[in-house]
């Protein structure tokens, strides 16, 4: 079964000696997870999400992505239990399910759905609010390099959100997250930088770091 799926992925591709194939590569993904290959189903779902090899369909990548998320695959519990937050793509809304699928995803060490779980915790939704344990969530996973984590842990930080308020540690949350890409962190790193809010206030880097903002997209 798991040639099948990978010879599929070779025809979408066009790789291995095989000429590019929407038709051989659907035939044999498909077969695949008719087959239960739990996989195969993941990246069917990813192709009808995406409109690759087959026509864009949202609805059948929920579907095929339930059954993946159904047998364990990791990254099918994420993108099913944020389906599930927020009712869409044919699913029905229901947060205490949707945490639960996200949890299982973090427990894996999925670190989007570590920065879920914690957005969840921290906003009551799924499950019990605990501030503290949300703040942990995203400090773990912004430890495991992720952006958007650091960004969140600077807000918690700045706010005293489920952590003490401190304007340093915010301020340090701030230039990690920025260092990382994060084009929002970057625009509050310049506002930092601009009131000596958590460091000594430098109009030069304030500057630098809105302009870079600005250049990622982000806007006011």
């Amino acid at each position: 079964v798991t040639a099948g799926y990978n010879l599929g992925v070779l025809y979408a591709e066009g790789r291995g000696g095989l000429k590019k194939s929407a038709s051989a590569a659907h035939q044999h993904v498909r077969d695949a997870a008719d087959k239960g290959l739990a996989e195969a189903q993941h990246g069917l779902s990813m192709w009808y999400r995406d409109g690759v090899v087959v026509k864009k369909n949202l609805s059948k990548s929920a579907q095929w992505g339930r059954k993946a998320a159904e047998q364990g695959h990791t990254l099918a519990m994420h993108n099913l239990g944020l389906l599930l937050l927020e009712g869409q793509w044919g699913e029905r809304k229901d947060e205490e399910a949707g945490f639960k699928y996200l949890q299982q995803a973090a427990d894996a060490s999925v670190v989007e759905s570590i920065v879920e779980v914690g957005k969840c915790l921290i906003n009551g939704r799924g499950v019990k609010a605990d501030a503290k344990a949300g703040f942990e969530m995203m400090c773990r996973a912004a430890q495991m390099g992720n952006a958007e984590a650091m960004f969140n842990a600077a807000v918690c930080c700045h706010a005293g959100i489920g952590a003490s308020q401190n304007f340093g540690e915010a301020f340090e949350w701030l230039k990690k997250a920025s260092q990382g890409g994060n084009a929002t962190a970057m625009w509050h790193l310049g506002d930092a930088y601009e009131a000596g809010r958590g460091c000594e206030a430098q109009p030069i880097e304030a500057k630098k770091w809105k302009d870079s903002a600005k250049n990622k997209g982000f806007v006011q």
